[in-house]
């Protein structure tokens, strides 16, 4: 989705269904430029019963799906220049050398997030998990977090968030190292998505919204002027959209 011209984005003006071969029902998607053999952009559907489609015309149609997935809730998907990561509701991630779980004490996995040489893992109930070598090993990272139940993860530079149950959100400045929390001006603390778009940090809430911050988390102020259901329950952002 590339940003329109003055003020307003094209992106979202018109909405077509792109499902065809697709089934039973998306849970998550990712798309990769650089894992496509044609030099398109792939696009990546995790289901949640029948296994993971791939797309090459973006969603006209799809083809698959990988059987490796099948039973399984695909709940999160990562993908960079060479790799691809699925993360799982009850069996962990698997990424390109199979299941890697070690370390990994709690396999169902809410989010994954790359940063650089790291992988992140958000987990419901043991907070995050990091791996540097493509998830041989994991390490769990969520010191300064009461709430284990992680629902979404995000990167702006160097800075790392976390939404955390309902104590909102963590941001951490040394690889998932460390965590406090950054929520002033946030009148909901049950956020469950994240985005960063350019220098704005986005939180979208279950029942009150979007709210937006300019400082890393160091105040929030509200942003859904126009939202018709507050339930806000993902959010992703493309260039300054």
């Amino acid at each position: 989705c590339s940003p329109g011209r003055g003020s307003r984005s094209a992106c979202g003006r018109q909405w077509t269904p792109a499902n065809a071969g697709l089934m039973p029902y998306a849970t998550s998607i990712a798309s990769s430029h650089h894992l496509s053999w044609t030099g398109d952009t792939v696009l990546y559907a995790g289901t949640n019963t029948g296994g993971v489609f791939i797309s090459e015309n973006n969603g006209a149609s799809w083809w698959g799906p990988d059987t490796g997935f099948y039973g399984t809730y695909v709940s999160s998907l990562a993908a960079n220049e060479t790799e691809m990561f699925f993360g799982t509701w009850g069996r962990g991630v698997k990424g390109p050398y199979g299941w890697g779980n070690n370390g990994l004490t709690n396999v169902n996995v809410t989010s994954l997030l790359l940063g650089g040489k790291n992988l992140y893992a958000g987990t419901y109930g043991s907070g995050v998990f990091r791996t540097t070598n493509s998830g041989a090993q994991w390490t769990a990272s969520s010191a300064g977090m009461a709430n284990k139940a992680i629902w979404s993860l995000a990167l702006r530079g160097t800075s790392l968030f976390a939404c955390a149950g309902v104590d909102g959100v963590f941001l951490s400045t040394d690889s998932a190292t460390t965590w406090s929390p950054v929520n002033s001006g946030l009148t909901s603390m049950d956020v469950r998505c994240l985005a960063a778009c350019d220098t704005i940090l986005f939180a979208g809430t279950r029942g009150n919204g979007v709210f937006l911050s300019r400082d890393d988390g160091g105040r929030w102020t509200a942003a859904g002027t126009g939202l018709t259901n507050l339930e806000v329950l993902s959010l992703v952002a493309s260039g300054n959209v």
